[in-house]
């Protein structure tokens, strides 16, 4: 019997805006700063994300965004262990743009959504050690250092992580809207692609592939709302 993880993922396409998400962005929260924190965190929109790395090496975003780019470079920018895990993603998604084939699976974040009727909760975690997360009434949470409460349930995000996205196959389709109440959906962003699974919470806490992702994601947010909490960040 297929996995409850992936009962939904046929009919999902359904929930789309008739909006290209990848050119507006989706909109789940009343403000426009936590709109635009939204998107940033799946890496699909290189425009949306160029002011966030200012710090960047000279010449990297305009490699990046180059109408003539170099692959060799793009190549370059997406295995480099340098720069930061949202920086390679977006040069893995301009390749696959360019039709190169990405031929392994490399995970560099993981992100958790959940609906409620107060709002929608996101928790995002990178292989670099960023974290970040919006709750369900809009506050804005980061941990851009690897603190020592947040960086053991990051590093159990990521490995189940692992287990997941070794059983499944990436999404084809463009990113969909976000979950409604009473779902969760688990997005996995990989070198050659976005994966994800979606289901109701309450089952999902029970699936065998969902239910250590879940977790994590629990103790990950507890751990960002400690750390930012007390100061440390």
């Amino acid at each position: 019997m297929k996995n409850r993880f992936f009962e939904l993922i046929g009919t999902l396409n359904i929930l789309r805006f008739k909006s290209n998400p990848l050119r507006d962005g989706f909109t789940p929260y009343v403000s426009a700063n936590c709109n635009r924190t939204y998107n940033l965190l799946f890496c699909d929109q290189l425009e949306l994300i160029r002011g966030e790395f200012e710090a960047l090496p000279v010449g990297v975003w305009e490699e990046l965004l180059a109408k003539r780019v170099s692959i060799a470079r793009l190549w370059e920018i997406a295995e480099s262990d340098e720069l930061p895990s949202r920086v390679r993603l977006l040069a893995y998604h301009r390749l696959r743009q360019l039709r190169q084939a990405v031929q392994y699976q490399h995970l560099f974040g993981v992100v958790i959504e959940i609906g409620s009727g107060m709002g929608l909760d996101v928790l995002a975690a990178y292989r670099d050690g960023t974290v970040e997360r919006i709750d369900s009434v809009e506050r804005v949470m980061r941990v851009d250092t690897a603190q020592p409460q947040s960086v053991a349930s990051a590093r159990a995000l990521l490995e189940a992580g692992e287990t997941v996205i070794a059983r499944i196959g990436p999404w084809l389709q463009p990113r969909i809207a976000p979950p409604t109440a009473g779902m969760v959906r688990m997005s996995f962003l990989v070198s050659d692609g976005l994966y994800f699974g979606q289901g109701w919470i309450d089952v999902m806490r029970d699936d065998e592939l969902a239910s250590p992702i879940i977790a994590a994601g629990d103790a990950l947010r507890h751990a960002v709302e400690y750390t930012v909490g007390n100061g440390v960040s």
